[in-house]
């Protein structure tokens, strides 16, 4: 990891924190989610341009994030054993 993708993850770490204390998602840790969401901030940080949006980068950051989430919910929903099988959670 380069550098400045550490001081990123860094500088957005209070943001993973503040989205984790409201998601719970059957099947995955408080850790996997929080890696998903570390990804978000590096892929955002690479697509972000000023110069194609009026939004700010935490704005643009923002809904990335709350897309990973509801891409996670949504495939729990979809196939709620998904998950736990991978983890044998025991649901089965």
């Amino acid at each position: 990891m380069e550098h400045s993708e550490a001081q990123l993850l860094e500088q957005w770490e209070p943001k993973v924190n503040s989205m984790l204390r409201n998601v719970s998602i059957l099947g995955l840790s408080r850790e996997d989610i929080a890696q998903e969401l570390r990804v978000a901030i590096l892929k955002s940080a690479r697509g972000y341009n000023p110069e194609n949006t009026t939004a700010k980068f935490h704005t643009y950051l923002h809904v990335s994030m709350s897309n990973v989430i509801r891409s996670l919910i949504s495939r729990t929903i979809q196939n709620p054993y998904r998950f736990c099988r991978r983890r044998r959670c025991g649901h089965i």
